[in-house]
């Protein structure tokens, strides 16, 4: 048989040769489904958690140490997938029984998948906010898979709440200390307005209607003793050219 040249002699081809096509193809089929029936089966379970792991007030404690959220992600997962909770996840559901401890662990790890989705920021750069944990486990029946995955989530959950719990006890220690020091500063304050007030106390703004009240009443008395002192004057020029006795005029000069 030549080269095959056209779209009609490929048909013609397979036309002629149907049966053993069909055959291999059922024979491969067969194969495929006597090998997953002898197999194990695997079931896999998973579990979408929605996160918020921020800290308590990032503002507040901007100068402090706020890990982004996909930091404290990454050691919850180192934590998850250490070698003493996985044997420990193996031995509580029965998996890899009579194998090597190094090999169960690494058959653990495969059978775990933890994948953290970033959450969409707005604007430029990223902050490192996470919007869900999917947590993915693989076992031999599915109550074992989804008990896996659960017990997965609870530690997830466990872990983050203790992260934040860590960082409010943190965050309300660095704001009674903020506390503290800014009532130092308010005290120091007050006590420089107090010293200040009693070396300027003429000078505050409420002696003000009470220095503008005892002002023209020293104007008004100075001006009715500037009346009296001409009234005075003129009484003892007169008696100077009258016949006034001395002592009127000693008491006028007086």
């Amino acid at each position: 048989m030549g080269p095959i040249q056209s779209i009609s002699e490929v048909i013609d081809f397979l036309y002629r040769r149907a049966g053993p096509i069909a055959l291999a193809s059922g024979l491969g089929l067969l194969l495929g489904i006597a090998l997953a029936l002898l197999g194990t089966p695997t079931y896999q379970a998973t579990t979408v958690l929605s996160t918020r792991v921020d800290t308590v007030s990032d503002e507040a404690v901007r100068a402090g140490s706020a890990a982004p959220q996909s930091r404290l992600l990454q050691l919850v997962e180192q934590r998850l997938t250490s070698r003493e909770n996985l044997l420990r996840l193996a031995d509580s559901h029965g998996l890899f029984e009579g194998q090597r401890s190094q090999h169960r662990v690494d058959m653990m790890r495969e059978s775990i998948t933890l994948i953290s989705q970033p959450a969409v920021n707005i604007g430029f750069g990223a902050d490192g906010s996470l919007a869900s944990i999917i947590i993915m486990a693989r076992a031999n029946s599915s109550d074992k898979a989804a008990a896996i995955a659960n017990q997965l989530a609870d530690m997830v959950i466990t872990e983050t709440g203790a992260g934040r719990m860590a960082r409010a006890r943190e965050t309300l220690d660095f704001l009674r200390v903020e506390q503290e020091r800014l009532q130092g500063d308010l005290r120091a304050v007050e006590a420089e307005a107090r010293e200040f007030a009693a070396e300027n106390f003429d000078a505050m703004p409420f002696n003000a209607t009470v220095r503008r009240t005892e002002q023209a009443s020293l104007v008004a008395s100075i001006q009715e003793t500037r009346t009296q002192i001409s009234s005075i004057e003129a009484e003892l020029a007169a008696s100077g050219t009258q016949a006034a006795s001395q002592r009127r005029q000693a008491q006028l000069r007086e």
